[in-house]
């Protein structure tokens, strides 16, 4: 038997204050280059809501990402004498984002929130992995030409 169903939501949520360990490039041939960014992290923030039957929840969500990861090779589109790069295409993204702390709050039924943080966490992360790649994708090719 079933008790109900908790409906949960995130809703505002950005990125702010990033840091990295390291980041390493080489040249991947054939006018491509090759970059990976390792220990990557940042705090986020949001908002958090949820529905049950008749009770309900909200409060501010923070978030920290730690030790998450970007692979990267891009495509590199040169000018007519061929020495100048004006543009890059993504060849390939990959990304590991990983949250290392969720925290609910505003709400004195924050811990009910707490009790599905791992579920959450791994909805956020993927949520995040996704959009990275659609970011970088998007501007590549402009950092070059900035």
């Amino acid at each position: 038997a079933t008790i109900g169903t908790v409906y949960f939501y995130i809703s505002d949520f950005y990125c702010k204050e990033f840091f990295l360990d390291s980041i390493h490039s080489e040249y991947a041939g054939d006018a491509a280059v090759a970059f990976e960014i390792d220990g990557i992290g940042a705090t986020c923030e949001g908002k958090w809501a949820y529905e049950y039957g008749l009770a309900s929840g909200s409060g501010d969500l923070t978030a920290t990402l730690g030790g998450s990861d970007l692979g990267l090779l891009l495509d590199l589109e040169k000018d007519e004498s061929d020495y100048m790069a004006t543009g890059a295409v993504v060849r390939s993204c990959s990304t590991d984002i990983n949250i290392a702390t969720l925290d609910f709050g505003g709400s004195l039924l924050g811990w009910i929130a707490d009790m599905f943080s791992t579920a959450i966490a791994e909805v956020i992360e993927s949520g995040v992995n996704g959009q990275v790649c659609e970011l970088v994708e998007e501007k590549a090719g402009d950092a070059l030409t900035e």
